[in-house]
């Protein structure tokens, strides 16, 4: 019997919108083989998705950029109805994640929190 826990890793090299009937809690996201920015976009928060999480993550120079699919239901560093987060900064889009879990932040209202980084790593908000 197998202990060892198995994330799905999906490399995506365009523009891709997380769909939860198919991408399940955990799933880790790359920008492999992208030539381009890569904008990922995360269904609308809802409490079915409740506790799900995904992980965004720099494996080329390209930008990652974390979007919602409904305004201002994102929570990052410094304020609670941002749009999207991105890995932008050049010579820190590699190696750097993004990290989003669904939660609910007052009764029947659920958000993205989303932190993001990397050692050095600059993220930017766009409220």
């Amino acid at each position: 019997m197998s202990t060892r826990l198995e994330r799905r890793i999906v490399g995506k090299s365009a523009n891709y919108t997380v769909q939860s009937n198919t991408d399940k809690p955990g799933t880790i996201f790359t920008n492999r083989g992208a030539g381009a920015s890569v904008t990922f976009t995360l269904p609308t928060p809802t409490r079915a998705l409740l506790g799900w999480w995904y992980d965004f993550m720099g494996v080329v120079d390209q930008n990652i950029v974390v979007q919602t699919a409904a305004a201002d239901t994102l929570v990052v560093l410094g304020d609670a109805a941002a749009d999207s987060l991105a890995l932008s900064t050049a010579s820190q889009k590699i190696g750097g994640i993004i990290n989003v879990v669904c939660v609910e932040t007052a009764a029947g209202t659920f958000q993205w929190v989303a932190t993001g980084g990397a050692q050095g790593a600059t993220v930017t908000v766009v409220t």
